[in-house]
């Protein structure tokens, strides 16, 4: 029992550390296989809201990239890795979410809409801007505040996140922006937290298994 909510305590201060946690280079030593709660991670990705550009339909693999908008490690992977991802026949999910307690009431009405709208041109159009509170300033978007249905999209949103934190945690590995999750051509679930130029071709060697 003792041993049980050491181990809660554990997973529960990792799960507080990486809340905030942008990483640059890979932050825990490369691609990571997930191999507990693996049941539950599949409904999490199910019901993740994410936007794609969903190139053809007939995708060889399916990669999430779970994100924040003022993340620069974030925008390097959005910038590099994904394209290489999606030129090699990968559908790329791109998750936006904004942390609790660290954004502004803009950028959590972006979240939310573009949660909402489910178009890659808007989400494109936004990570686009290299200020995003210039974005902001020429978009005018519904607040999330005061308006209960757009407040239970980011809850949502937020929960999945803290979700995957923890079963991040429940492996042995710390939550970080970006996080790229996918499943190996062995079929397990492998993740990759930070940004890494070289990432890109360890992912498809291990889509493709060569």
């Amino acid at each position: 029992m003792k041993e049980l909510r050491v181990t809660g305590v554990l997973i529960a201060f990792m799960i507080l550390f990486a809340a905030a946690r942008c990483v640059d280079g890979l932050g825990n030593s490369g691609p990571m296989t997930l191999t507990q709660g693996t049941a539950q991670l599949e409904s999490i990705l199910d019901e993740i809201a994410y936007t794609s550009p969903d190139i053809d339909g007939n995708n060889k693999a399916v990669i999430y990239q779970i994100s924040f908008r003022g993340c620069p490690p974030c925008i390097q992977s959005h910038e590099n890795i994904l394209p290489q991802l999606q030129d090699a026949g990968v559908e790329t999910r791109l998750v936006t979410t904004a942390r609790r307690h660290q954004s502004s009431a803009k950028e959590r009405a972006a979240v939310v809409e573009n949660i909402r709208r489910r178009d890659w041109s808007f989400t494109q159009m936004w990570w686009a801007e290299r200020h995003p509170r210039r974005f902001y300033a020429q978009t005018d978007l519904p607040p999330v505040e005061g308006d209960a249905a757009r407040e239970a999209d980011l809850q949502a949103l937020q929960s999945h996140v803290d979700a995957l934190a923890q079963l991040m945690a429940l492996n042995g590995h710390i939550f970080g922006y970006p996080a790229l999750i996918w499943k190996s051509a062995g079929g397990q679930y492998k993740a990759a937290v930070g940004y890494n130029p070289n990432l890109a071709v360890r992912i498809l060697s291990d889509i493709e298994d060569t």
